[in-house]
C-alpha cells in the first residue's frame, strides 16, 4: 500500500476489522477545519475478491471484487481506477459485470483498466463497486504450480481530496464466501424460504443486480415484507444492498 498527500508520500497504517479495513494515512502536519488535501492510494488486494466458481468446460475462473467505501471525510474529484489482472476479461453471461457503469475504460496492453468518478461523497455517505471478471483455467493452475498469487491480484488506485481535520477511509472487505471452491467442486448456502428463493431467482434474470422496488413490483410483495426478506438474506451474505441517490440496489453475491 502506498499513499501521498498533495504529492508527498506519507505513512500508512492498516487496522483489520472482522469485516472492514481501515487505511489511515499520517499527515505530516495537522488539518486545519475546512482545509482541504489531495489523497492518492494505491494497493494491491486479495482480501476483497472471490473465487466463486470454476467452468472446466469453457475453460475459465470467474472472481467477483467488491469495493465499499465510507469516507469519514467529504470527499471530492474521487477517482476510482480497477486494473484487473494480466490476461483477465470481464464475466460473461451476466447483463451486469460492472457495477455502477464505469466512466471509461482502457488497457496498458495486457489488462483492461476500467475507471470511475464521484464529483463529492459527502462524511457518512456510501459508494461501491463490483466488478465480476474471468481468468483463463491455465493461468489459475500455472499459479498454483508456481504457488505466487501476485500477478493474478485486482489493483486498485484511488485519488480524492478530502476535506476536514483527519483523512479516513472506511473500505469493508467482501462479505463471507457464498461458494468456496474447494477441491474442485462448490460448496452452496441453502436458501430456506420460497420467498427468498424468487428473490434470488428474481435477481438471476436481471444479471445479478436490481432495484429493490422492482422486487416487491414484479413479485408482487408489499414494501415491509420484501424488506425483511432482503435483510435476512443480506444478514446470510447472500446480497448486499447499497444506495444510489434515492434508490436501493440490491446485489445478488453469486
Amino acid at each position: 500500500t502506498e499513499s501521498a498527500v498533495d504529492g508527498v508520500p506519507v505513512t500508512v497504517e492498516l487496522v483489520e476489522g472482522d469485516r472492514f479495513l481501515i487505511i489511515r494515512s499520517h499527515l505530516q502536519t495537522a488539518l486545519a477545519p475546512n482545509a482541504s488535501i489531495q489523497l492518492s492510494l494505491d494497493f494491491t488486494t486479495d482480501r476483497m475478491q472471490e473465487r466463486m466458481s470454476q467452468d472446466t468446460v469453457g475453460g475459465f475462473c470467474v472472481n467477483h471484487f467488491i469495493f465499499y467505501l465510507r469516507p469519514l471525510n467529504e470527499a471530492r474529484n474521487l477517482t476510482f481506477h480497477a486494473l484487473l489482472p494480466a490476461h483477465a476479461s470481464l464475466e460473461t453471461g451476466v447483463s451486469a459485470p460492472l457495477f455502477p457503469d464505469p466512466m471509461g475504460n482502457y488497457t496498458d496492453g495486457s489488462r483492461l483498466v476500467f475507471f470511475w468518478e464521484t464529483p463529492v461523497l459527502f462524511p457518512g455517505q456510501e459508494i461501491a463497486f463490483i466488478v465480476k471478471y474471468q481468468l483463463p483455467l491455465g493461468l489459475i493452475q500455472d499459479e498454483a504450480a508456481t504457488h505466487t498469487t501476485t500477478p493474478n491480484l485486482l489493483v486498485i488506485g484511488l485519488l480524492s481530496a478530502l476535506l476536514g481535520a483527519i483523512a479516513i477511509l472506511v473500505i469493508e472487505r467482501t462479505p463471507d464466501a457464498i461458494r468456496i471452491l474447494k477441491a474442485g467442486h462448490e460448496t452452496k448456502l441453502s436458501v430456506v424460504s420460497r420467498q427468498e428463493e424468487q428473490v434470488l431467482t428474481l435477481l438471476k434474470k436481471k444479471g445479478g443486480s436490481c432495484l429493490q422496488r422492482e422486487i416487491y413490483e414484479e413479485l408482487d410483495l408489499s414494501q415491509s415484507a420484501a424488506s425483511m426478506i432482503l435483510n435476512t438474506l443480506e444478514e446470510r451474505g447472500l446480497i448486499k444492498r447499497f444506495r444510489e441517490g434515492r434508490e436501493n440496489v440490491v446485489h445478488f453475491l453469486e
